[in-house]
């Protein structure tokens, strides 16, 4: 489910995928539907099946197809979840750039799903054009808890890779973290030649004095 945009860098049609999910019948907080995932992070919403497809692998797969573009037409509360999981992959690859192998990025990903950020309505919240306020403070589920338990979902290694049309290459840098090269060591420094020995005529002249055999 796609409609055709139009690049804004070299001008040529690519697809904007959609979510499959628009028309699921389910619960919504913050505009945002309440959908199962595959994960055994504990928090509100329902779990899926192993087999199923979730938000989160649609947000993986249509990665590098739905990141070209700086507007995003939302049909449903399953897009806008759409789009809070693609902004927080592109923070997850950003982060990963500093993984030295893969129990490291694992570390630095957990570590960005437990870190602070700002809930719907709240100073700080940059989607608010597409993800506004909870209808009440007392909202349940809490928006917070869902968006953590999404992050902690999207940043777990355990999600194998996929093929779609756009699949995100966090999934194959998640089974190969990046290695930064090593620097060269340096190369040792030559030793400077010896000087060339003086002529004779030289060696008479700087030395004392006295007679020498000639040689």
């Amino acid at each position: 489910a796609f409609t055709q945009r139009t690049a804004p860098s070299n001008g040529t049609t690519m697809p904007v995928y959609h979510s499959t999910m628009n028309e699921t019948e389910c619960r919504t907080v913050a505009s945002c539907s309440i959908l199962p995932l595959k994960t055994k992070v504990r928090g509100p919403a329902p779990v899926a099946d192993d087999g199923a497809t979730d938000i989160v692998d649609e947000a993986l797969d249509f990665f590098r197809a739905n990141v070209l573009f700086s507007s995003f037409e939302v049909k449903g509360g399953a897009d806008r979840c759409l789009i809070y999981l693609t902004l927080y992959i592109s923070q997850c690859l950003k982060r990963l750039e500093k993984a030295k192998n893969k129990d490291d990025g694992g570390k630095l990903l957990f570590a960005l799903s437990n870190e602070s950020f700002p809930m719907p309505g709240a100073a700080g919240w940059q989607l608010g054009g597409h993800i506004p306020a909870p209808e009440s403070r007392s909202a349940r589920p809490p928006p917070m808890a869902l968006l953590r338990r999404r992050r902690r979902t999207a940043g777990r290694p355990d999600r194998m890779p996929r093929s779609g049309p756009g699949t995100c290459p966090m999934r194959s840098v998640r089974a190969r973290a990046p290695v930064r090269p090593k620097r060269p060591s340096p190369r040792p420094r030559r030793k400077a030649p010896p000087p060339p020995m003086p002529a004779r005529a030289t060696i008479r002249a700087v030395l004392p004095a006295r007679r020498w055999p000639a040689v």
